[in-house]
């Protein structure tokens, strides 16, 4: 019998659901009072974001709900003590942290971290420094894993001691507290404090030359590494998901942060790169590295700058004359739109959405193929980053109703060719479309979908397919195609030539179909599958 396979390769193109061009400007979205010198945001998603801060014994805690349209009253009215905050950190809309400077004034003192459930009026202080020069810098968690975090203070005994490193594991309800190595002269910067998971993370310093100190092994041993940047506060830290590219800038009002330090080493070594921007640094300057991404942005007096590629090439992006002295600013990812807030020495909120952002799967093909029943797809990329994998979805054309068909596995990480493929498996006769849903490590996605219709035909003949398994025990799957529609008997006989079960009876329309037939209960041996439709049989 010959075997006749009617093979269509399709060539389709991957559209990939992108944003409209980047949002230059900042938006004002209010002003908020009392914020003092220092005041922190903290983004938890695109609609709720955390602003502190606060002037001698009077802390505040400002919330929004909406994006920034609408803020909340003062939220830190029964703090007890009345502290300064010079860092928070919204775990969820439901859960923040903040730290204070020991003392009003931001001399130092006896430092405390302080945690807050919604609706946020009361506070439990979760540790103290102790000492007279405890300062908390910073607290971060981990975006793709929030159980782990860290904060960190100024050494409780002065310049030179060691720094206080506290580590959570479960989202904050306890800590364990670790030392690094003091800095000679220095003590560290605040809110230069950086996580990328439970084994790297660390701080800047704040005079003298320009130190990172890290970990890579999760505080057993640290590194004091010159960025070469000179003098200075060493405020912005940010590293890439895969620990070996960072960006480090300090403030000054004319050099820096137009010239960064960048790292691909782990922040072992690091080199200089002006950035070719008009960004200007009287105030201080942060980086916020967006996880499992490229893309980085650095603040200055005058905006925000960016790069796409780690670091390498620079742009302005959010810019214009509401937003200079820039005091502090948040970024957060979310499906490759960028939300970014920040504050000026005004107490302006600045909001500016990014929607130029780069994929982090570049997909250079995509094609499909028709087997008889079998659908093949294939697909190409040249380029993954923290690439988890691939979910399949069809559905029948013209219809909205996708359903999940499978799975494949990413690279993860990777800078050349890529060839994944999919078999859709036994479909009947119709019409369908595909799209692929590619997810990254840290839930984020994208859709590429085929712009062309995928035709599966009706088999040419009536035809019955080899069984699987076989032998089999006690189990197997009796397989048949149909190429028209009507009345199919399916009959199991065993050696003898006697009727053991009539497992399908009844009509059917064209297509491939399967049949489970249990053989429990029936004697070891031969048995016979006959196969009727009309008047042709197959045995």
């Amino acid at each position: 019998m010959k075997k006749i396979i009617n093979t269509i390769l399709i060539l389709l193109v991957a559209t990939a659901i992108m944003g409209q061009p980047v949002q230059q400007n900042w938006t004002v979205m209010g002003t908020l009072s009392g914020l003092g010198s220092w005041p922190v945001v903290s983004i938890v998603n695109s609609n709720v974001i955390f602003v502190s801060g606060g002037t001698s014994g009077n802390p505040v805690v400002y919330m929004s709900t909406n994006g920034g349209t609408n803020w909340s009253s003062n939220l830190a009215t029964s703090l007890a003590g009345n502290p300064e905050i010079y860092c928070i950190y919204a775990l969820s809309p439901t859960k923040i942290f903040l730290g204070d400077g020991g003392a009003n004034g931001g001399n130092g003192g006896n430092a405390k971290l302080y945690t807050s459930n919604a609706p946020f009026v009361a506070y439990s202080i979760q540790y103290q420094t102790g000492g007279t020069n405890g300062f908390f810098n910073g607290i971060q968690f981990m975006k793709s894993n929030p159980l782990i975090g860290i904060a960190q203070s100024d050494p409780p005994n002065g310049e030179g001691q060691p720094y206080i490193i506290l580590k959570t594991t479960d989202g904050g309800t306890s800590w364990t507290s670790s030392t690094a190595p003091g800095t000679p002269g220095a003590v560290s910067a605040a809110n230069s404090v950086f996580i990328v998971d439970g084994n790297f993370y660390g701080f800047g310093t704040n005079k003298g030359a320009s130190h990172v100190c890290l970990t890579t092994n999760g505080g057993i041993n640290w590194i004091t590494s010159n960025t070469g940047l000179g003098d200075g506060f060493l405020s912005g830290i940010g590293f890439s998901s895969d620990k070996l590219r960072g960006i480090a800038t300090r403030t000054s009002s004319r050099t820096y942060p137009k010239t960064i330090a960048r790292t691909t080493n782990e922040g072992l070594n690091w080199t200089l790169i002006n950035t070719g921007t008009n960004i200007t640094g009287s105030q201080v300057s942060f980086v916020k590295w967006v996880p499992s991404s490229e893309l980085v942005y650095v603040s200055g007096s005058n905006g925000v700058m960016k790069s796409v590629n780690g670091g390498l090439n620079w742009t302005m992006t959010a810019s214009n004359a509401s937003n200079n002295n820039i005091i502090h600013f948040d970024v957060i990812g979310e499906n490759h739109t960028a939300y970014m807030f920040a504050i000026n020495n005004s107490g302006q909120i600045l909001k500016a959405v990014d929607t130029d952002v780069p994929l982090p799967v570049k997909l250079s093909s995509f094609t499909s193929n028709v087997n008889g029943g079998n659908v093949g797809l294939n697909w190409e990329t040249s380029e993954e980053i923290n690439n988890s994998g691939f979910e399949i979805y069809r559905t029948i054309s013209g219809k909205e109703d996708w359903i999940k068909i499978g799975f494949v596995e990413g690279k993860g990480n990777k800078n050349t060719k890529t060839e994944y493929s999919f078999t859709d498996k036994n479909l009947n006769p119709g019409t369908f479309s595909y799209k692929l849903k590619q997810i990254d490590y840290n839930g984020n996605y994208e859709y590429f979908t085929l712009e062309n219709n995928v035709e599966v035909k009706a088999p040419a003949k009536f035809s019955l397919l080899q069984n699987y398994p076989n032998p089999f025990n006690p189990a197997t799957v009796i397989s048949f195609l149909t190429s028209t529609p009507g009345n199919v008997k399916v009959e199991i006989f065993d050696i003898t030539g006697k009727l053991i079960n009539t497992p399908v009876n009844g009509y059917i329309n064209p297509g491939y179909h399967e049949v489970l037939f249990n053989a429990s209960g029936l004697a070891t041996g031969l048995y016979f599958c006959k196969v009727s439709s009309g008047e042709t049989t197959k045995i």
